[in-house]
């Protein structure tokens, strides 16, 4: 019996090891169809790998191709950019050739050339055949507005349940297609603007909004009398969004409008300081006024006695003149490249660029922003906030730069004078502080600014106002 079970063990035994070793040499030895497939996948992930760490193609074209009608850039290795450019109806188009190298061709522009694009024939461009078709922000390749239809969506609530739709209710329409660029071109103001002397019923999106249904409403307003001296006007921004303001009526609100006053003259002369080129004077109220010259020029203007006068320049900035028949003088900076808070604070831009004194840099802004110099500070202090050298000599903004003048009604809302050092660098030394680079329509880059279209190091300095 105990010989028997001794062999039963002996038995388990055998075959236990010869398991354990049949175990050990697969593992050891697989098979070669076996292991093909993870050397091969490491090969292609370490490719994948170097990949990623240098994504750079050969080159790129951001309007994909030969697109006269939309105004793109060509970058070629990483850091060489050409920019598409207007000579009168001339377009010096940019593109990627076969060869994966950056080229250019000139194509003559039938309808004239602006902003790096050609001008679209508006009378070729198709309209959908359906009632209510509206603008949905894109351009085709011959840069007509792509317009779409309406659906079919009959109320608002069943509506606003897809995220991809809209509700208007001017028209009591669903729409396809809701995005950002939707909302710049969908804006209507009968009355063109801030123009309290005429009544208008605005229609557009709001800029601040409950919750993502909300947004996608486009909503209307009606100018009214708030009193017999005070009327709420609606008007569009620079963004494309439906705003309210409260003005006072120095002659009174009858009928949603200010009552218009008695018409007084008067003689402004506009100085444009640091010009090298021929600018234009022009007031951005209802009221019509301009003028040009290289150095100044004078215009007359007729308007209500008391009225403030807003004025713009073509190289940018407002100034503000009180119509009470006694001429007046108004100056605009005109200079680019190194400027300071004082000459840029009442003025608005498209596009800034900052770099904290860590080399943290942030870029905001695009064709359809407008801020005023004010909020453009105050983004950057609070983005550089505690960002300091190496040693943490210093902390905050190393450098400031904006490009693109623009227009907007709220230029002094963030100027407030008591906040003049808001954006100079702090010292943690208790040193004597010193202000930061400021650079108006140039690039910030070692202490000094430089002009756009400046290559330095394999950068290019763009209109964006930074190196790229």
């Amino acid at each position: 019996m105990r010989t028997t079970q001794a062999l039963f063990v002996s038995l388990i035994l055998f075959f236990a090891i010869i398991g354990f070793v049949f175990a050990e040499e697969n593992l050891s030895a697989p098979s070669t169809a076996a292991s093909a497939g993870p050397e091969n996948d490491t090969q292609s992930n370490t490719t994948m790998s170097n990949s990623t760490r240098n994504p750079v193609p050969a080159c790129e074209d951001s309007d994909g191709g030969l697109h006269y009608y939309t105004r793109g850039r060509v970058v070629e290795g990483g850091d060489a950019i050409s920019i598409d450019y207007c000579n009168e109806n001339k377009l010096t188009e940019q593109y990627c050739s076969e060869n994966g190298r950056g080229a250019r061709v000139e194509y003559i522009c039938p309808n004239g050339c602006k902003d790096g694009a050609c001008i679209p024939d508006a009378s070729a461009c198709k309209m959908p055949a359906c009632l209510g078709a509206y603008d949905t922000g894109k351009i085709d390749e011959y840069g007509c507005a792509v317009l779409a239809c309406p659906t079919s969506t009959d109320n608002q609530d069943s509506c606003l349940n897809n995220p991809d739709y809209w509700w208007d209710q001017q028209t009591n329409q669903c729409y396809k297609e809701f995005s950002k660029k939707l909302i710049a071109n969908s804006c209507s103001d009968p009355d063109g603007g801030i123009n309290k002397y005429q009544q208008a019923h605005t229609f557009g999106f709001r800029s601040v909004f409950a919750d993502s249904k909300d947004q996608r409403i486009r909503t209307g307003g009606k100018d009214a009398c708030l009193s017999s001296n005070q009327v709420v006007e609606h008007y569009c921004d620079s963004d494309g969004f439906i705003q309210t303001t409260y003005l006072d009526c120095r002659a009174g609100c009858s009928n949603g409008a200010c009552i218009k006053g008695e018409d007084i003259k008067e003689q402004i002369t506009c100085i444009f300081k640091g010009a090298k080129t021929e600018q234009e004077c022009y007031t951005a109220d209802i009221v019509k006024a301009k003028c040009k010259g290289m150095e100044s020029c004078i215009t007359g203007l007729s308007a209500p006695k008391g009225e403030k006068i807003t004025w713009k320049s073509s190289c940018g900035g407002y100034q503000y003149t009180i119509q009470d028949g006694d001429d007046e003088t108004i100056t605009f900076e005109c200079a680019t490249g190194e400027t300071n808070a004082t000459q840029v604070e009442n003025n608005a831009f498209r596009n800034a660029y900052w770099q904290c004194y860590d080399g943290k840099e942030s870029w905001q802004g695009g064709e359809s922003s407008c801020k005023p110099y004010g909020l453009w500070k105050k983004y950057a202090s609070e983005f550089c906030n505690a960002r300091c050298s190496s040693g943490r000599e210093k902390c905050g903004v190393n450098s400031f730069s904006l490009s693109t003048s623009c227009y907007t009604d709220d230029t002094t809302m963030y100027n407030d004078t008591t906040d003049a050092t808001a954006i100079i660098p702090t010292t943690s030394n208790n040193t004597q502080e010193e202000s930061i680079l400021v650079c108006k329509d140039s690039c910030p880059l070692d202490g000094k600014c430089y002009p756009f279209g400046y290559r330095k190091a394999g950068n290019f300095c763009a209109d964006s106002g930074k190196f790229e």
